[in-house]
């Protein structure tokens, strides 16, 4: 039995070139370029997201549940000056925040 694919959305977020882009040509998701006061914006509202808690891995088997089919999702920070890079991925399960998280980055446009 197969499932139909979901569409895949990637983001890419480059502070170096202070731009935001939509790698899948997804409708909805607009890319934008960063001016120096949009980029520290969007950084401080990144840092209150607390990405640093969010642990590598969500899945609704924490939850005595299993889910054949649904959303995968998959989040990498990568640095430009050696920091060790951050990863986190789910499946039909989020941190917390997350919903703010894809508000910053245009995928969801619901207010909390």
């Amino acid at each position: 039995v197969s499932a139909p694919s979901a569409p895949i959305c990637t983001v890419t977020v480059s502070l170096t070139k202070q731009k935001v882009s939509d790698e899948t040509d997804n409708p909805g998701i607009e890319s934008i370029v960063f001016t120096d006061e949009q980029r520290d914006e969007f950084l401080e509202e990144l840092k209150e997201l607390q990405l640093g808690e969010w642990r590598r891995h969500y899945d609704t088997r924490r939850f005595g549940e299993i889910v054949l089919d649904g959303t995968q999702w998959e989040l990498k920070v990568e640095y430009s000056n050696g920091h060790k890079p951050f990863g986190s991925y789910g499946d039909n399960a989020y941190p917390y925040n997350f919903d703010r998280f894809e508000v910053l980055l245009g995928i969801n446009s619901d207010e909390e």
